[in-house]
Formats: structure tokens, C-alpha cells, sequence
């Protein structure tokens, strides 16, 4: 029997479940769309303030987009970041697609103000891409910022991403598969 804590596990009412030392990853499950897109919790849900930000709206908005065109993948949606300790919901993190024919998805993450500079972005951000490069097809995970944004530019660098340079007036980040039988490098 898997425990309701073991990364990747989906709990009996749907949607994937990834937990770390600090928080818990709740992936949103189809049917909860509709209430958050009015800005609606479930019955205990715990929401700290500025919750649910503009992000979690667009978030909400191309995985609404990948349910209409039967291109969702469970486990490739939007993820509430909920604190351990107090229960609140403080940010998202969100899959912007299912892996593509090369095996990229990419991501996209906020946290309400009161809880940024506390490592929770990176340790939600480090958490989601383990669970994604664990999955036989994803071979990288790609996040892209304003180039001025740099405390998220920080958080991917410290999540093992590697700075892949500007393009379209974005700054991109890559974090592939290590190659079979490498040795990770630490950070």
C-alpha cells in the first residue's frame, strides 16, 4: 500500500498528490476548475491571501484548453502549493501542456507575496520536475521568465535548471535527464 505522503501517489478522489518536507503538491482535479475560475474553495480549503493570483487563473485557463481538446494528461495540470504547516494554499505551480513528441513540457509557478524568499517556489519547483523527469517520457522540463524577474530566474537555478538564454524577449531555462550513468552535479 502506497502512503497518502509518497511522491506521485493519487489519492481515491483523483488528482496527483507530491509531498515534500515542507509542503504538499495537490494537483486540481477537472471538476475543481469551474469553482476556482469564480474563486471558490472546496469545503477545506485554506487559502492565505492574494489566493488565487492572475497565474493561477491563466493556469487554470490551458488546462481548461487541454480538457476541451482531449489533450490533458492527468498528472500534467496545475498544482496548488499548500504549507504543511497551517494549511494554506500560497501559490501553484502548473504544467503548461502534457510532454510534447519530444518528451519537453514546461512549467510556470507563483507564490503569494507574504510567503516569497522562503525556498517553498524552489522546493515546489525541484518536487514537480523530479516527479516530470521520472515519467518515461519527459526528457526535460522548460521554464521561461521576464528578463528583469530575477528572484524566479534564482529559484530555477537553484532547481537544477540551466540558463538556456533569451529568446523572444524571454529569458529560457532548460533541466534535462542526466545522461545514463552519469553522476548528478550538485548545486
Amino acid at each position: 500500500m502506497t502512503s497518502p505522503d509518497a511522491p506521485g501517489t493519487r489519492p481515491a478522489d483523483g488528482g496527483n498528490v507530491l509531498t515534500t518536507p515542507r509542503l504538499t503538491l495537490r494537483e486540481v482535479r477537472p471538476d475543481e476548475i469551474g469553482p476556482l475560475l469564480r474563486g471558490r474553495p472546496t469545503a477545506d480549503a485554506r487559502w492565505a491571501e492574494g489566493y488565487p493570483s492572475e497565474g493561477t487563473l491563466g493556469g487554470l485557463v490551458l488546462v481548461s484548453r487541454m480538457l476541451l481538446v482531449d489533450a490533458y494528461r492527468p498528472g500534467f495540470g496545475l498544482y496548488q502549493i499548500v504549507v504543511r504547516d497551517g494549511g494554506e494554499t500560497v501559490g501553484d505551480i502548473c504544467f503548461h501542456s502534457a510532454p510534447d513528441e519530444n518528451g519537453s513540457v514546461e512549467i510556470g509557478y507563483g507564490l503569494v507575496e507574504a510567503y516569497r524568499g522562503r525556498g517553498i517556489a524552489t522546493e515546489a519547483t525541484r518536487a514537480l520536475t523530479a516527479w516530470a523527469l521520472d515519467r518515461p517520457d519527459v526528457t526535460e522540463v522548460r521554464a521561461e521568465t521576464d528578463p528583469g524577474h530575477l528572484p524566479s530566474q534564482r529559484v530555477l537555478l537553484k532547481s537544477g535548471f540551466r540558463d538556456a538564454g533569451t529568446h523572444d524577449g524571454m529569458h529560457r531555462f532548460v533541466l534535462r535527464h542526466a545522461p545514463t550513468g552519469a553522476v548528478p552535479r550538485s548545486a
